[in-house]
């Protein structure tokens, strides 16, 4: 474990300080009354039953005078249950303070790693899987919730146990207290041996569980593809491999920690063993009495126990040794440019966009964007038209600010955006993709979600402007439906509609749009362009499309291949000159019978920018 990540993992505990220090000493009065206890055993030995009260049937016990030994006895025992109550409320309290504090540290700790994952740049999704993303807030944060509540049971107590026995088996016979010590090196010898091997057994451990949690979070997604495709049992094999291989490692786990848990517990049996041996020659030499005997062997259980214990918790601290590393590299990797600095909050916006000698690369040395330059006034309707790879979505994620540039800037009104505080900048967007993600929960929640405060009849009018009003009244509950995970309960159209009301309740200034027609029927395509006549008013729309009946309309159509700008121009212009842009028109709309026909539909359906 790096020092400085248990520093990072100690703060978040001290954090709840009072609770700590409450459980201490909760822990410690606890811990006093189990130290206690042989104490008063030899005493019943050495002073209740010695030979001299039994002869006399009186004995001395402090605080109470002289008693018979019957009342002696029950002295003792009433002694002892109100030390055991004591003992069971300490307890108590211990665990209820210890286990609020592990699930405070849990709480925050999940919430920190939610809302850095919120800053990192999209690059990290693009090159991490989303189940060992997972694994960090589920069961790394787990095992450092095992940190706080069984570390102080497994660590901390046996810990102050092992110093308070230690001081009074010293005061009790000093020689019998160092043989008894002689099997402790041993086993610190073992569990040294042993530690190296878990380290690594833990990290495959939980690399197999973000293994797990990917390929579920997959296939779970893709089970109508999986089913179509007749994959169920390939799809099963492979899963159930995964879980072997979790399982092969949990099983090497458990037979590391139990082989040196029997060792350790073979060790100190035979060294409590050895104690009575040598303990009996001190009691025939006189050095030491039975009742001393009797003590001394219940806590050398006391010592042995609890060091046992601290063995069979290594596993604990070797999952969480790996757990914080892990969290903590997270929570250390570099937030995205956009938020980091002080910046300028960003003004209600016009939509005027400049990019000026934009270059953009996901791998050094392989370019998508080489200095592209255009304009566009606020209010103008762009549509990005070119064959797939050509850098559209790219352009697009870089005016949202999803990646940074290599070289040059955007200027939004004659404001660089990388200087634009980016929540104010980026509620200034709206964001429409073709795959038309919705959450789980209610129509409600999700147009809200584009604004936390929109009122109902703000809802109603903007699902009437995407025509998807009357489609949410059909519904049971209309627009308190659940309409279930990713909006799995409602066509591709009516996702598509829902999104464009989600854009019209945000009312930004600028509008992208990643194809929005691309996998929906020809009467749903004509319901979405109906309603983006609606969403383009006064708005300066980037349209992203290869069904070119989504653009015909559009102020301005810019033609992209390999990432550079090769035509720059209205439908009538570009389709009046040979060019891409011309051959594509061609092939969608002319190429095949009835190309006048199939044309003037899609002139009528597309969407009016007038």
């Amino acid at each position: 474990m790096k020092t400085q990540n248990f520093r990072r993992w100690l703060s978040y505990a001290l954090r709840h300080r009072s609770l700590l220090i409450a459980s201490l000493i909760a822990l410690i009065l606890g811990m006093g009354v189990d130290v206690l206890l042989p104490r008063s055993v030899g005493f019943v030995v050495d002073r209740v039953l010695a030979s001299h009260a039994l002869t006399s049937g009186q004995v001395s016990i402090p605080l109470f005078g002289s008693l018979s030994i019957a009342h002696a006895l029950w002295t003792v025992l009433g002694v002892l249950c109100a030390a055991l109550v004591v003992r069971a409320v300490t307890g108590y309290y211990t665990r209820m303070w210890l286990s609020i504090v592990g699930e405070r540290v849990h709480l925050d700790l999940r919430r920190d790693l939610f809302v850095h994952l919120n800053r990192l740049p999209i690059s990290y999704f693009d090159n991490n899987y989303t189940g060992m993303i997972m694994a960090r807030i589920t069961t790394d944060a787990d095992a450092l919730w095992h940190l706080v509540y069984e570390g102080a049971f497994q660590v901390v107590a046996p810990a102050l146990t092992i110093v308070a026995v230690l001081i009074v088996l010293f005061a009790t016979h000093a020689k019998l207290t160092m043989f008894a010590l002689m099997s402790v090196p041993l086993i610190a010898f073992m569990y040294a041996r042993m530690r190296t091997h878990a380290r690594i057994v833990s990290e495959a451990q939980r690399d197999a569980v973000a293994t797990v949690f990917s390929r579920l979070q997959e296939r779970i997604t893709g089970m109508r593809l999986i089913r179509v495709l007749g994959q169920i049992e390939t799809e099963s094999d492979t899963f159930t491999q995964d879980l072997r291989t979790l399982y092969e490692h949990n099983v090497e786990a458990m037979r590391a920690w139990s082989m040196l848990g029997v060792q350790s517990q073979f060790i100190t049996s035979a060294t409590t063993a050895a104690i009575l041996c040598v303990g009996g020659l001190a009691v025939v030499s006189k050095t030491l009495t039975v009742g001393e005997l009797v003590t001394f062997y219940l806590y050398a259980g006391m010592l042995f126990g609890p060091i046992i214990q601290l063995t069979q918790s290594a596993n604990i601290f070797t999952s969480a040794d790996v757990a914080i590393d892990r969290i903590f590299s997270l929570l250390a990797t570099p937030i995205s440019k956009e938020f980091a600095g002080k910046k300028e909050s960003c003004p209600r916006i016009t939509g005027a966009v400049d990019v000026r000698d934009l270059s953009f690369e996901y791998n050094a040395g392989h370019p998508i964007l080489p200095k592209l330059s255009f304009f566009v006034p606020a209010g103008q309707k762009v549509a990005l038209v070119g064959p797939s790879g050509a850098g559209k979505t790219t352009l697009v994620n870089l005016i949202c600010q999803f990646y940074q540039p290599s070289a040059g800037h955007i200027f939004v009104d004659g404001m660089a955006i990388d200087s634009l505080e980016i929540e104010s900048y980026r509620r200034q967007i709206g964001y429409m993709s073709q795959e038309s993600f919705l959450f789980s929960g209610t129509i409600t929640d999700n147009l809200r979600f584009a604004k936390p405060s929109a009122t109902q009849d703000e809802m109603e009018n903007a699902a009437r402007k995407a025509n998807a009003h009357d489609f949410i009244m059909r519904l049971p509950n209309g627009y308190e439906t659940q309409i279930g995970e990713r909006g799995v309960m409602l066509s591709g159209g009516q996702k598509q509609r829902l999104n464009i009301a989600r854009l019209l309740i945000r009312d930004a200034a600028i509008l992208i749009l990643d194809e929005p027609t691309s996998a929906l029927d020809s009467e749903s395509e004509a319901l979405i362009l109906e309603a983006l006549d609606t969403v383009f008013a006064d708005k300066t729309c980037f349209i992203i499309a290869h069904r070119l009946s989504t653009v015909v309309s559009a102020d301005r159509i810019l033609v992209f291949e390999h990432g550079k700008i090769v035509q720059d121009g209205n439908h009538h212009s570009l389709t009046e000159v040979p060019g891409m842009y011309q051959n594509l028109w061609k092939k969608q709309f002319v190429g095949f019978g009835g190309g006048s026909e199939r044309e003037s539909a899609a002139l009528a359906s597309a969407p009016h920018c007038e």
